[in-house]
Parts: C-alpha cells; sequence; structure tokens
C-alpha cells in the first residue's frame, strides 16, 4: 500500500510538470533551430508566403512597408539530395540586405524547410567538410559588428550569432569587417578582419571554440609552419571545391524566377524555382 501511494504521489508530481512545460512552452516563441523538425514550407515557388508565415509565427520581424526583394542567393548541395541555399532580404529605406534566410532540403528538393535567418547581409561561407559550414554576416546598423554562425548538421541547424571581438591591453578592439575565414578542425580556425576605419591593413584572428570566442595572432606567429594550412589555402577555398557542388542558380528573366538545377548527364533538371519580389502593403 504504501509503495503505491508513493508511486501515485510521483506520478502526480511528474504530470504536474509536464503541464507547467507546456504551458510555459507556449507563450515563448520557438525557433526554428531549437527544434526537432524545423519549419516546412509548403510551396517554395512562393517562398515569401513560408517566409512571412514563419516571421510571423516566431521571429516577428518588423518588415516595414512596401517591396521586399531576394538577393544574392548561394546554392549547395555536394551529393544531389541534401541541399542548402542562402538567400539575401532586402527591404526598407534605405534598401540594403538587412536579413538572410536558409532553406534546406535532404530530398533533392522535393521539400523544404527554413532552417534559420541570420541579422545581415552573408559575405562568405565556407565549408570544412561535408557537414561542417561557417558562415559570414558584415556589420551593418542593425548590427554594427561581423558575425559568425556555425552550423555541424549541413545548414539544418545554426548555433547563436557569435560577434568577432577581441581585446587588447584589457580593452575591446573595434573590428569593421572580416573575411577568408577557414577552419583546419571544427574548433581552430582563422580570419582577416580589418579594424575601425583602416582599409589598408589586414590582421588576422583565431580561434579555439568554433568561433564563439577569439583572439588577435600576429603577422610574424600566422607566417610560421603552425598556420602553413591557413596562408597556404586559395582564398577561395570551400571544401568540397566548387567542382563538387552539383547545384547552381540562375535568374531566369522570362520566368521572372531564380531557378536551381542540377546537371543530369547532357541534360539539366530543375530542383526549385522561387520568385524574386513581393510587396507586403496588402498583408
Amino acid at each position: 500500500m504504501f509503495l503505491s501511494v508513493k508511486m501515485a504521489r510521483v506520478l502526480s508530481v511528474g504530470l504536474l510538470c509536464l503541464l507547467f512545460l507546456v504551458l510555459f512552452s507556449a507563450d515563448r516563441p520557438v525557433y526554428a533551430s531549437e527544434k526537432d523538425d524545423l519549419y516546412a514550407i509548403r510551396d517554395v515557388t512562393d517562398i515569401f508566403f513560408g517566409l512571412i508565415e514563419w516571421d510571423m509565427a516566431e521571429r516577428q520581424t518588423n518588415w516595414g512597408n512596401g517591396e521586399i526583394r531576394i538577393e544574392s542567393p548561394r546554392v549547395y548541395s555536394f551529393d544531389g539530395n541534401r541541399g542548402v541555399v542562402i538567400i539575401g532580404i532586402s527591404y526598407g529605406e534605405p534598401r540594403y540586405v538587412r536579413d538572410s534566410i536558409v532553406i534546406v532540403t535532404e530530398d533533392g528538393g522535393k521539400t523544404w524547410d527554413l532552417s534559420y535567418a541570420f541579422t545581415g547581409a552573408v559575405s562568405e561561407v565556407y565549408f570544412r567538410d561535408r557537414n561542417n559550414v561557417w558562415v559570414i554576416t558584415q556589420a551593418q546598423a542593425e548590427r554594427p559588428y561581423p558575425a559568425v554562425y556555425w552550423s555541424a548538421d549541413f545548414g539544418r541547424r545554426w548555433n547563436e550569432n557569435s560577434r568577432i571581438e577581441v581585446t587588447s591591453s584589457g580593452e575591446s578592439i573595434s573590428i569593421s569587417s572580416a573575411r577568408n575565414i577557414r577552419f583546419i578542425d571544427s574548433n581552430h580556425g582563422v580570419a582577416e578582419v580589418y579594424i575601425g576605419d583602416n582599409k589598408e591593413k589586414i590582421y588576422y584572428v583565431e580561434t579555439w571554440d568554433g568561433g564563439k570566442s577569439w583572439g588577435l595572432l600576429s603577422h610574424e606567429k600566422i607566417e610560421g609552419n603552425q598556420y602553413k594550412w591557413y596562408v597556404e589555402t586559395d582564398s577561395s577555398y570551400c571544401y568540397p571545391h566548387e567542382k563538387e557542388n552539383h547545384w547552381k542558380v540562375e535568374w531566369e528573366e522570362e520566368k521572372g524566377k531564380y531557378e536551381v538545377w542540377a546537371e543530369e548527364g547532357d541534360n539539366r533538371k530543375t530542383v526549385c524555382e522561387f520568385s524574386a519580389t513581393t510587396s507586403n502593403e496588402d498583408w
């Protein structure tokens, strides 16, 4: 009898905890990167519809009024099945890319999910291997510093943005832009940066934790054997190399859409198409 009463109490406490978690989670915005399942796009041909649905449900961005435009899409697929498309979204006045979104597929483009949205324009995408990818976004009005994002599963889930920030003599150094990020493994990486308004002198920074924290790297040190892997790698390096990227993207003037396509022998197979502009005045 004592055992059954004790078990009943345990079950009651467990049910109360579960109820609390459900009620608490209902009011908390859940980002796609935290979900077990990402936010599915019902029709990628009208990517804005899926983007707006996701935004209203989770990010609640102030898009403003007027035209929203897709800028400079980038596509990556190294096996023809798993694919990543990174798209810049420009809006507002003055117009520039204020956000970048990531859509992903695991079935060759039959179905798509929205996986993440970065603040700012993506200036560089670096693949260390077929799973680990780093993205740099540059400084802008909404976030006046460059940042690094990292995904360990080919773009399905991303870490929170990591500011590229270093200190010298206990004081923070203002880094205005970053480029040529490369990693020798999933933790240790190097990038070139500019400090303040000086665009003439290049500085180097390194990270030991995948991009979460950074430190200045002297020119003397980077010229040593320890960093040969960085200085002897071409700045356009992307692993797997571009020739291993199965997908390409082009603007189709007649259709008024972007087309993502893949070569199949002598033929060209359309993976997906999506519109380039929309107006939110009637939403």
